[in-house]
C-alpha cells in the first residue's frame, strides 16, 4: 500500500528541475524530536508550488523495490493545509522554516 502511495506522490522519476532541500536532514530530525512545526514550499510532480505548514512525524527511505521511488527520502507529517497526514519527497521541499 505504501508503494502505491509513493507512486502516486512521485508520479514517475524525480524531476531535475527541483532543487535539493536547503535545510539539512538533521534539522528536520531535530524538529521531529522537539515536535516543532515547520513551513516550506512544496513542489509537486507537475512543478506546482504550495506553501505548507506541517508537524513532521518521521523521515524514511522509500522502498528500493519501487521502481519509481529510487530510494528517496520521504517526510511523513501532519499537514495543516489539508488537515491530514501527508507524505513529502524531501528533494521537493524548498525554503524551509522552523516555526
Amino acid at each position: 500500500m505504501l508503494g502505491k502511495l509513493i507512486n502516486k506522490l512521485i508520479g514517475g522519476p524525480p524531476s531535475t528541475k527541483v532543487s535539493e532541500p536547503n535545510t539539512p536532514y538533521s534539522e528536520i530530525e531535530k524538529c521531529i524530536r522537539r515536535k516543532k512545526t515547520i513551513s516550506f514550499t512544496y513542489v509537486d510532480k507537475n512543478g506546482e508550488r504550495t506553501l505548507r505548514k506541517v508537524l513532521p512525524k518521521e523521515i524514511f527511505l522509500s522502498d528500493p523495490r519501487n521502481s519509481y521511488a529510487y530510494e528517496l527520502y520521504i517526510l511523513r507529517a501532519h499537514c495543516y493545509l489539508r488537515n491530514a497526514e501527508r507524505f513529502f519527497v524531501l528533494k521537493r521541499i524548498e525554503n524551509i522554516k522552523i516555526l
